[in-house]
């Protein structure tokens, strides 16, 4: 759950974050960001991360809200700290709320969501999304979807569908010639695929996961 979730806020005390992405280089480049200065910039970067990364809430208690560059921070910011963080708090909730699927939750997404999963939550995904799922999270996807899979989640990839199968429980159906799973390093797909360039690991020409 690496820098989830990330923001920016500016001299105007406007908070700046993507569905797409929690990187800072990202909203930055998005936003057309001048990241030249350190003294007396424009924009502040915030983290705000799960105190236990393993079972997050909704709750921001169970939240620490960082700022970058602590000793650097430029006077607008210091002056009105308490009201900038807020207003990334603000942002934080706005983004737990429609990124984040918990416990038995069941949630659809499409277009350019970026999405976290957790316990038993039920996913359906299309589209341009990417989806980091743990524990027993059941996933289904079809588009340009991307699946990062820890634990024991289940998979069923549709169309061009990218899995990334971080654990060997990962139970992956490969519905489509077009879809890939890479683990340990080695794709596989179907059988009747028809891979023109796998540009990392070994192909394998087998369902997975592999005997």
């Amino acid at each position: 759950m690496c820098n989830y979730f990330s923001c920016i806020i500016n001299r105007k005390r406007e908070v700046l974050w993507l569905k797409n992405s929690s990187s800072h280089e990202d909203i930055i480049e998005h936003f057309k960001l001048d990241d030249s200065k350190l003294e007396d910039r424009d924009f502040v970067r915030i983290e705000i991360l799960p105190n236990n990364s393993q079972y997050p809430t909704r709750d921001e208690k169970d939240w620490t809200l960082r700022v970058d560059e602590e000793y650097t921070l430029p006077n607008w910011f210091k002056k009105t700290r308490v009201q900038a963080t807020a207003k990334c708090w603000f942002a934080w909730k706005e983004s737990v709320a429609c990124q984040l699927v918990l416990g038995d939750e069941e949630r659809t997404f499409k277009n350019r969501d970026h999405v976290y999963a957790y316990g038993a939550a039920k996913v359906k995904a299309f589209g341009n999304v990417s989806v980091r799922a743990f524990d027993n999270v059941t996933v289904e996807a079809s588009g340009n979807v991307t699946v990062e899979a820890f634990g024991n989640v289940s998979v069923r990839a549709f169309d061009n569908v990218t899995v990334r199968a971080y654990s060997s429980a990962n139970k992956v159906q490969v519905l489509s010639s077009t879809a890939t799973v890479i683990y340990q390093d080695k794709v596989y797909v179907r059988k009747d695929a028809k891979v023109q360039k796998v540009v990392e690991g070994e192909f394998i020409a087998a369902n997975y996961p592999p005997p």
